[in-house]
């Protein structure tokens, strides 16, 4: 073979000979080092509208998720009706019994609260504090008139004033000013969410829970049958909730399946108590 010169050489150094390269068309094109640079420039500038497209959807899927849960409440929620059962689960109250040493004087958060049964349940075991959240403005008026009528009845100062409350705000944007809760309680919250919210839902709860701390999660529904994309709620799994809650920082140590009785009637044999600690 014939050797290059020393100037040959340095063109094939500086990649300024002619190359093939198969594009995304299919169609075969030449290129040096400067097309390959300019290529590379439109491939970084197609991924970021890519991106760009994708969080648009996303903000399009929430937007969607807000407005639904404002029309349900506006439309009216009674209690019974839809989602609500009237009382927190049967193996919330359980849990909260069995562990009301831990609760006491703990700071909680409730996303996605509706009616403010759970808020109202731990606030009465003790909890330092017992803080709902909700997109709707009628959910939350409804939600403190509930709250404070419950607590008064058993006996809280103020109807629990100043311990449980329940608040209008985005759980994927939310801080509190006193800082990360101790216990956090999801319950029809994550079956809520399009698939494509399951991340940011997973990262809030990491956003939101001090290292150390509970997430309480009564997995629902778990339905094999069911079609993986339609909902809400969208059916779970155990693994579904390890995989988005593993790699932000959580580690389940407890799935507890439910026993008879310990869901409400509509949903017996569909439920599992789980509970997840922050490293």
């Amino acid at each position: 073979m014939e050797l290059k010169s020393e100037k040959e050489k340095k063109n094939m150094h500086n990649c300024l000979i002619t190359r093939k390269y198969q594009a995304p068309s299919t169609l075969k094109v030449h290129f040096s080092k400067k097309n390959y640079t300019l290529r590379r420039s439109f491939v970084a500038m197609s991924s970021t509208a890519e991106e760009g497209s994708k969080t648009a959807q996303c903000k399009q899927l929430w937007n969607e998720y807000d407005n639904k849960w404002h029309n349900y409440w506006t439309n009216g929620v009674a209690p019974g009706v839809f989602w609500d059962k009237c009382e927190s689960p049967p193996s919330l109250r359980n849990y909260v019994t069995e562990n009301i040493e831990s609760i006491k004087g703990k700071r909680v958060l409730v996303p996605g609260c509706g009616r403010g049964y759970d808020v109202a349940t731990f606030a009465a075991a003790g909890a330092g504090r017992s803080l709902g959240l909700d997109l709707s403005t009628v959910a939350v008026e409804t939600a403190n008139a509930y709250v404070s009528e419950t607590l008064t009845k058993a006996n809280m100062p103020n109807g629990g004033e100043g311990v449980a409350l329940v608040k209008e705000a985005n759980f994927f944007t939310f801080e509190d000013p006193e800082g990360p809760f101790d216990i956090g309680f999801d319950y029809t919250f994550f079956c809520a969410m399009h698939p494509s919210m399951r991340h940011e839902w997973a990262t809030s709860w990491a956003r939101v829970l001090r290292p150390g701390s509970k997430l309480l999660a009564l997995e629902y529904p778990m339905d094999p049958s069911a079609d993986v994309n339609a909902g809400p709620p969208f059916p779970v799994t155990p693994a579904l909730y390890r995989q988005y809650l593993e790699p932000v920082g959580f580690e389940c140590v407890s799935e507890t399946p439910l026993k008879e009785g310990e869901s409400h009637p509509t949903r017996e044999g569909k439920e599992l108590f789980a509970v997840y600690v922050r490293k």
